[in-house]
């Protein structure tokens, strides 16, 4: 299982910078204005924070069995080490949620979805979910990314985390085309792999990203058939 300090380290090396910064540009594309808002970063997520820290309330939020690291460097603190199916927040706090690191090593994902269905805002909250895709070789090479540690996802099985946790799925795509070889000459050209793999909507993109909103149902009272339904006169309960 990861922790955060071999995520840490392994952002800084040429490999994991370039996947950042990949995450990076579809992140900002995504989330483009968030001014004002609530902002939660579920799992490791310290290479993108920098792109709402100024603008937006950010609260950066790891799994217990990740382990944590104050942020920011100064100032009060805005990190908490959690368990992911029981964040400490109040339902309906947070205009955005970004998960990454944290399905793939959970033993409780239907949990994890239940608690960001309940803490994400129901009319404008968005939602973005980042798992290692099973059909990538970044989710075979052990030797150079994380995302072969743990369980990867297919896109339909991220699709039906989502449905099944009464959350709308509104797009999805792979991410991080440059492959996984760790050889300088192709991350120098990761912006061009990227390009080819959007253009073609290549599905074997190192990470599945799945954007989603909050599904609320109105609720309304069936009458059975044949049967009338008396009038209450006086409470029940008094």
């Amino acid at each position: 299982m990861l922790d955060i300090l071999k995520l840490r380290n392994w952002s800084h090396t040429s490999v994991g910078s370039m996947a950042s910064r990949t995450v990076n540009h579809a992140l900002e594309k995504a989330c483009a204005d968030r001014r004002g808002q609530r902002i939660l970063l579920l799992g490791f997520t310290a290479p993108y924070v920098h792109l709402w820290e100024k603008e937006a309330h950010v609260t950066m939020a790891y799994p217990s069995w990740m382990g944590a690291v104050p942020w920011p460097e100064s100032g009060l603190n805005q990190s908490v080490l959690v368990h992911e199916d029981s964040l400490p927040f109040q339902d309906e706090t947070f205009d955005v949620i970004i998960v990454s690191h944290v399905l793939e090593h959970s033993f409780h994902e239907d949990g994890v979805m239940r608690e960001i269905w309940r803490t994400l805002k129901s009319e404008s909250g968005q939602l973005i979910i980042l798992t290692a895709n099973r059909l990538s070789n970044w989710s075979r090479r052990d030797a150079l990314s994380p995302l072969a540690s743990g369980r990867p996802y297919t896109g339909l099985q991220v699709s039906r985390l989502v449905r099944d946790a009464n959350l709308t799925e509104l797009s999805q795509r792979s991410i991080l085309h440059t492959p996984c070889l760790g050889f300088e000459m192709l991350l120098k050209q990761s912006s061009f792999f990227e390009s080819v793999g959007q253009s073609v909507r290549s599905p074997f993109g190192g990470i599945m990203m799945t954007e989603a909103k909050k599904q609320m149902y109105k609720g309304s009272v069936v009458r059975p058939l044949g049967k009338l339904i008396p009038k209450v006169v006086k409470p029940v309960l008094d």
